[in-house]
């Protein structure tokens, strides 16, 4: 089957004469994955899986229909789970009910036929049709009919799959004239949910072998028991009930110290203490006492199991009757190479050394490593097999695991792998040290991810606060390529660089801002603007213009023997590595960054980095360039009216006169131009006056004061003279606001025209421009940022492999700046949306007690962080109030944040409701570092705080408590403030009983 990528579904934004591009939607989209993908993280389903994922590409593409396909074990076959957007099938397609789809099943085969096409990981074109799709289950004429029914024009598929094992797809039956939207977060999408149901296959097979070696656990030839943390019995296996007489009843809830001797019952309390500081204990003997009185002696190892918060959960040890010292050899033995064999299976280098540091053993991977058989290496010592330069630093290692008796841990990087070495002691049974554990990780993954994950939050830092900074309309060009520049050198940490833009009439490269790079001269670069100029080939000069001249930008290390280098001019610092990047919007050259001499080589992540800055300062010099055009055009648009050969007023939909030039009020013979308050019936009656037929043109006139419609008509007057008369309604988003009227010499009509049609053109094209810019913004912003936070999740839910602490923290710490940020960002559309007024409430009655205990849950991990007692009451405990709940929780929970923030270790926060006479009064309570009388009122406007220094200590934008005071206010509350330094604050919001609508 011929089946293909469709390259005609995208997820880009709409270009120049597209529609304009729905900024709340792309966000509305965003929301909706983070929301899907959370949700399928949390269902452990396959069907509700299937369905979940259907029911999202559908929102995602509602002209389409979607059917979900997945494989069921139970009866060996691919049944289609989720068949969305068929609702009314039935209505279209007779005698098909639209259950029956779902109720599809066809072999396992089928989907291996289209292996290629399903395991790509893409959005593919399946062009055999529904029929086939459908592996011939349901009759081919029904299926032709649904297609025409449903005006099905194309079908998109693509698969669940791990590892090129397939089971199941998502097909889109997508209409004529109608195309799949948001292909990229349909693939994410389908990637997770490959991802989810890989984790539940893996978890079913994990309980299959977990239910096996419960088997084994039980059959095992070690005595085996679990204690709790003080020493009790939680679970022994059969062996350990054989060797002491004992039945299981006897035991289980028992202190271990009850089956010991006296003496060896008093050394167990020591044991089990240091048993828990080490984690581990091996080779530990007691005298045990069997159910008959007859004593034995066994040799004890455990470990301590954690639970996932890293607690105690419980110990694991075995024993061994060593009276029986034959048969615990044997058994040991077999142990042994069980041992071995695990340790040859994992994937860390395992090598074991004797107190002399000669190999006892290595395993597989470690072997492979050093390109050496394991046979070979037996025997030799570290001294031979280590590096000179290191081999010091190793021996001190070694010595501190055998003088300290603890291990360590240590990184280093050979022939570019960045390895995680640790070094145990390993104890006989007689607890003395036999042999050094050596365990060796290669992390250089981990460390390439943490470092790029480091290096995009820098940059997008960077990025957020360029683009504030090139949002403000008071900057100028200058100020712009100077913020510019200050960011693209700590970015790159670069000692020099500057930052231009192109002169759109002489087409020089103008350097607005720029580092001192003259070594001798006497004047310094940054007194002046420094121009280059093209040769008379139309060229910008060597390799400082040869970004320009190719419209590309490139790095170098080596600017010496680079193509377009001629050197530098004389008393100029030596290039030592140079990296330059063109401003271009469209095609067009607007500007340049270029910088040199960095502390370290350039590399394509530090070229990235600057593509993405001067893509910003290309669209702000463009913005600067549009503005001042518009401002010009607004100045010269007057100036026109008042200058140009036609006579022309504006009336509004009162029929009022808005705007009238004096060649109006000349044509007509009018001592002066007409007054805004006069109406245009007024004006009319001037012309009738004058035109030859009165009547027809009356007609006319009022006809179109009440139209839509555009009209041009010649007017004849008494006097010979001829009017081309223009009127046209003027209408913003779609509501008429007026009409325009013009009135002018015919033999003037096209300049006249052209003016008009230049000036619209050049206006639609300056807010295209804007549009385009605000975009663009939020793309690189928002898009990088969350996928900062996303694998920063998936690193530290160790969904590639185990973490270490560090690696955990540092992760965590990547998350949580970035979900920071990313609240930064929310605040601010959260307090534009409601300036817009675009915000919605959907009042109903909500318990208080339920929505403080959602909020008491979002706080409690800061609460514990800090230490911070809080206490939510309500009188009474049934407490209604009718509200809009989700801005209800929202208003809580950002008080309940801002008193945690100001709030020191320690503290206590109260949250209290009660109902009043005629009120509700919410308030919440901290024990902070209060707020200053004099600054009590302005924390509620927009971006102010007490002190700007707090702003770096406790971070924030200064919007949390605008917001709430916006969201109070409209659902008709009113929030107070009390406060004392040093002693905390107190913030009162009183609701309307019944609920006051705004």
């Amino acid at each position: 089957m011929m089946n293909s990528r469709d390259e005609t579904s995208t997820n880009e934004l709409p270009e120049n004469g597209e529609n304009e591009f729905d900024y709340n939607e792309r966000l509305h989209e965003l929301q909706l994955i983070n929301e899907i993908l959370i949700e399928i993280y949390r269902v452990e389903d396959p069907d509700k899986l299937c369905k979940l994922a259907g029911e999202a590409v559908h929102k995602l593409n509602k002209d389409c229909y979607v059917i979900v396909a997945f494989y069921d074990s139970s009866i060996n076959s691919i049944r289609v789970r989720a068949a969305i957007g068929f609702e009314n099938f039935a209505e279209k397609v007779v005698g098909m009910p639209g259950r029956d789809l779902a109720n599809v099943t066809f072999m396992p085969e089928y989907l291996e036929l289209n292996s290629q096409l399903l395991t790509s990981g893409k959005l593919e074109n399946f062009k055999d049709g529904l029929y086939i799709l459908l592996a011939k289950k349901i009759p081919q004429e029904l299926c032709k009919k649904i297609e025409i029914n449903l005006n099905i024009d194309s079908i998109q598929v693509i698969g669940f799959s791990h590892e090129n094992n397939i089971f199941g797809s998502i097909s889109i039956l997508v209409p004529k004239d109608k195309k799949v939207n948001n292909v990229f977060s349909i693939e994410t999408i389908a990637s997770h949910v490959s991802e989810k149901i890989h984790n539940i296959r893996t978890e079913k097979a994990l309980i299959e072998a977990e239910n096996r070696f419960e088997l084994l656990f039980q059959q095992a030839p070690l005595s085996y028991h679990s204690l709790d943390e003080k020493g009790y019995f939680i679970d022994v296996n059969n062996t350990w009930l054989e060797t002491l007489g004992y039945s299981w009843k006897e035991v289980i809830g028992k202190c271990f110290e009850d089956f010991l001797t006296p003496r060896y019952a008093e050394k167990f309390k020591a044991h089990l203490e240091k048993f828990k500081l080490q984690g581990e204990v091996q080779g530990v003997e007691y005298e045990a006492v069997r159910k008959d009185g007859k004593v034995i002696n066994i040799v004890l190892d455990g470990r301590i199991a954690y639970d996932e918060n890293g607690s105690f959960k419980q110990t694991h040890c075995v024993f061994k009757d060593i009276t029986a010292q034959k048969e615990a050899e044997r058994k040991a033995l077999e142990n042994e190479k069980l041992l071995r064999s695990m340790m040859d299976a994992i994937t860390e280098s395992v090598i074991l050394m004797k107190p002399d540091r000669a190999v006892a053993y290595i395993n597989e991977t470690a072997a492979k490593r050093l390109n050496i058989t394991q046979d070979e290496f037996i025997g030799k010592k570290l001294d031979t097999i280590t590096p000179e330069d290191i081999l010091d630093q190793r021996i001190k290692m070694f010595n501190i695991v055998l003088t300290e008796e603890k291990s360590v841990k240590f990184e280093d990087v050979r022939n570019g792998i960045h390895f995680l070495h640790h070094i145990y002691p390993v104890y006989n049974s007689s607890s003395q040290f036999s042999h050094f554990a050596v365990f060796s990780m290669d992390i250089s993954e981990y460390r390439k991810a943490e470092k790029k994950l480091k290096w995009e939050l820098a940059v997008n830092r960077e990025l957020a606060e360029l683009a504030d900074a090139l949002l403000d309309p008071n900057n100028s060009i200058e100020t712009i390529a100077g913020i510019v520049l200050s960011a693209s050198l700590r970015l790159t940490d670069s000692e020099h660089g500057y930052v231009s833009s192109i002169d759109p009439e002489t087409g020089d490269n103008i350097c607005y801002s720029l580092t001192r790079m003259m070594k001798t001269c006497n004047t310094h670069e940054k007194d002046k603007k420094v121009t280059f100029s093209k040769d008379t080939k139309g060229l910008y000069p060597k390799l400082l213009g040869y970004a320009l001249n190719t419209k590309r930008g490139f790095y170098t290390n080596s600017p010496k023997t680079h193509p377009a280098s001629g050197g530098v001019p004389e008393g100029h610092i030596p290039l030592e590595n140079f990296l330059s990047v063109p401003a271009i919007v469209g095609n067009e050259l607007v500007g340049q960054v270029s910088l040199a001499n960095s502390k370290k080589v350039y590399s394509d992540s530090e070229f990235e980095a600057i593509r993405r800055v001067a893509a910003l300062y290309a669209l702000a010099i463009q913005q600067k360039q549009d503005s001042m055009d518009i401002q010009y055009r607004d100045v010269l648009l007057k100036s026109t009216f008042e200058s140009t050969a036609d006579g022309i007023f504006v009336t509004d939909t009162n029929h009022k006169i808005r705007f009238s030039n004096s060649k109006l009020a000349k044509m007509l013979g009018m001592s002066d131009i007409l007054d805004n308050t006069e109406t245009c019936w007024k004006l009319i009656g001037l012309i009738l006056d004058q035109v030859k037929d009165p009547e027809e043109h009356l007609s006319e006139m009022q006809s179109l004061c009440r139209s839509s419609k555009t009209d041009i008509s010649d007017v004849y007057f008494r006097d010979g003279r001829v009017f081309e008369r223009y009127s046209a309604p003027l209408v913003n988003n779609g509501i008429l606001k007026g009409r325009v009227w013009s009135m002018r010499d015919v033999t003037e009509k096209a300049e006249a025209e052209k003016a008009l049609v230049s000036a619209k053109i050049n206006a639609e094209e300056a807010n295209r421009t804007k549009s385009e810019f605000l975009s663009t913004v939020s793309h690189e912003l928002r898009t990088p940022l969350n996928s900062v936070i996303g694998y920063s999740d998936i690193l530290i839910d160790q969904m590639f492999g185990p973490l270490n602490e560090k690696q955990l923290k540092y992760l965590k710490n990547i998350s949580l700046s970035g979900n920071h940020l990313l609240n930064l960002i929310n605040d601010i559309l959260d307090i534009s949306r409601i300036e817009s007024g675009d915000v919605s409430l959907t009042f109903e009655n909500v318990s208080i007690a339920e929505v403080f205990e959602d909020v008491k849950n979002l706080a409690l991990p800061f609460t514990t962080s800090k230490n911070i007692s809080m206490e939510f009451t309500a009188e009474p405990a049934d407490l209604n109030i009718y509200i809009d709940k989700v801005k209800f929780k929202q208003i809580l929970h950002n008080l309940v944040n801002n008193a945690l923030k100001f709030t020191p270790e320690n503290g206590h926060i109260e949250v209290e409701a009660k109902k009043l006479e005629n009120v509700i009064e919410v308030s919440v309570r901290d024990n902070g570092i209060g707020i200053p009388e004099d600054k009590q009122q302005i924390i509620f406007e927009p971006f102010k705080q007490v002190d700007s220094t707090l702003s770096r200590k406790y971070c924030g934008t200064g919007l949390g408590l605008t917001i709430v005071k916006r969201l109070v206010e409209m659902q008709g509350g009113e929030i107070k403030v009390k406060s004392k330094l040093t002693k905390g604050s107190t913030f009162t919001i009183l609701w309307p009983d019944k609920g006051g609508i705004n």
